[in-house]
């Protein structure tokens, strides 16, 4: 019998099911149901296999490790009605306590919300407080008929849906799963290992099938183990200060759990979402797509997994090296021009993603490179060398801007350099020191004369004209010496080779070394 597109799901205690089935059905796939370790009766079917991988779960050792990077939700009371003055709301009431656990590591005066229901206004910070020894929240000066309700955030410590296959389809002995955050940075960069040692270890797996990717739906569970609130695409989960930081900055205003909470009805799908919450939706799509092409990414150059260095690309050696360095996420990175061997269009993005990494972890890295432009993208501060010394410390603006050498200006951008006697000569204007450095972009360039307080002109002749990518360089004598000067070609009126012409620029700009 011939073989279809057909996949079999399967499990361990199905093996002997499966292989009838594979048989019968004439199926070229099998895929696990949860993670299952394919026996090898399963392997030498020669079916394509499809492996599940969970990026949130199945390692505990990792999350105890890092309590503070554990997954988190918003999660809201019931409605409590004031009858007096003060009024106390247990967090806990009505929720299954293996789950969840009450995350007080971070300002819950900043990321807690409590809410006076019947008038729809949040109580201000300072009119409650939590008791951590009760687990009550109490609200002071409360007005007496009104409902309130305290939005909160909790560590998921049970994994809902594997809570839900433990306890309803009773499995026993099985340890709950605590779910991480893939987001943040210690956790971003063992998953990133981690998926790297499951495809070296799972050399049989043909298809990684990934699961609850890094965005958790809404799921909770009463002190019953019942479902109390479910929804397949809620928002309320994945979510971490860390995370509410990164959407502040993106968005521009501060973040309310409201926007999730909303009332309670967790923005189900019969709500008209808000704009705030519409913009938090936007910034989980992205942040997730991001994310998860980093790991499909490896998945994707997983043939290269079991070569020896000598058979790989001096661009994937520098890769392979760069991973295993960053991903240890050490306290200090040195890299000793670590992007030499690779080509202009991948080197280009690999420094954007190493910025990016480094700025993220908040890592210091020192960067050895001979490649100006590249020191000027990638640093904080520039250390620039000569015979052996430090010749000038400055960041990259400074750097560029304020040369304090010859041989400063000349390594770090593009300067035009004319000896101080003659920059006299041409312009009238003297100053200390040897030589007079001014950039080519800082000149105007016309074939009349201009006039123009604190700025120098100079006349000369076009001798050629060149394109740099969006800019036009005009190489223009004065005299014994070339000046050099940037326009950009969309402003540019392109001057003839052999015209006359007058380079001003002001004296401010002007650098005497």
């Amino acid at each position: 019998m011939g073989k279809g597109r057909v996949t079999i799901p399967t499990d361990l205690d199905v093996v002997p099911q499966t292989l009838e089935m594979i048989e019968e059905w004439g199926a070229d796939a099998i895929r696990d149901c949860d993670g299952t370790e394919f026996p090898q009766k399963l392997k030498d079917t020669g079916a394509k296999i499809y492996a599940t991988y969970y990026t949130t779960r199945k390692d505990n050792a990792w999350a105890k490790a890092h309590p503070e990077e554990i997954q988190q939700m918003y999660i809201m009371t019931s409605f409590h009605t004031a009858v007096a003055d003060t009024l106390e709301i247990h967090l806990m009431d009505h929720l299954y306590p293996d789950m969840l656990a009450v995350n007080t590591r971070d300002d819950i005066r900043r990321w807690w919300e409590v809410m006076d229901r019947t008038t729809g206004e949040p109580v201000l910070t300072d009119q409650w407080s939590y008791e951590e020894e009760t687990g009550n929240v109490v609200i002071l000066s409360a007005k007496r008929f009104h409902e309130y309700t305290v939005s909160f955030l909790a560590y998921i410590m049970w994994d809902p849906v594997h809570m839900y296959n433990a306890v309803v389809n009773d499995w026993k002995d099985v340890e709950p799963q605590i779910t991480f955050d893939v987001r943040q940075p210690k956790t971003r960069a063992h998953s990133l290992e981690r998926l790297r040692r499951f495809l070296d270890t799972h050399e049989y797996v043909d298809v990684v099938r990934f699961t609850t990717f890094f965005h958790q739906f809404t799921l909770i569970f009463d002190e019953l183990a019942r479902e109390k609130y479910v929804d397949w695409f809620g928002y309320s989960a994945s979510v971490s200060p860390y995370i509410l930081e990164q959407f502040e900055k993106e968005v521009g205003y501060p973040f309310r759990p409201e926007y999730i909470i909303d009332q309670g009805y967790m923005n189900n799908t019969y709500r008209i979402p808000s704009k705030e919450f519409k913009d938090f939706q936007a910034f989980q799509r992205r942040e997730v797509a991001k994310l998860a092409k980093e790991m499909v990414d490896i998945v994707g150059l997983s043939d290269h997994l079991h070569h020896y260095p000598s058979e790989l690309s001096g661009g994937q050696q520098q890769r392979a090296a760069l991973a295993r360095a960053m991903v240890t996420n050490p306290k200090v990175l040195l890299l000793d021009e670590p992007l030499s061997a690779i080509d202009a269009l991948l080197r280009h993005s690999l420094q954007v993603e190493i910025r990016r990494i480094q700025q993220e972890l908040n890592m210091t890295a020192i960067f050895v490179t001979h490649d100006q432009d590249e020191a000027m993208v990638m640093s904080d501060v520039i250390h620039l060398m000569y015979n052996g010394k430090i010749e000038q410390s400055a960041t990259p603006t400074e750097m560029y801007t304020e040369p304090v050498s010859k041989f400063a200006a000349t390594f770090i951008g593009h300067y035009n350099m004319v000896p101080v006697d003659a920059f006299k000569k041409m312009t009238g204007v003297d100053g200390e020191g040897t030589d007079v450095a001014f950039r080519p972009e800082v000149i105007d360039i016309s074939t009349k004369p201009v006039e123009r307080e604190g700025c120098a002109t100079i006349k000369g002749h076009v001798v050629v004209s060149l394109p740099h990518g969006n800019v036009l360089r005009y190489a223009v004598m004065c005299g014994d010496h070339q000046i050099d000067v940037d326009v950009l070609f969309k402003k540019a009126t392109i001057i003839p080779n052999g015209t006359d012409v007058y380079l001003t620029l002001k004296q401010d700009d002007c650098i005497f070394l």
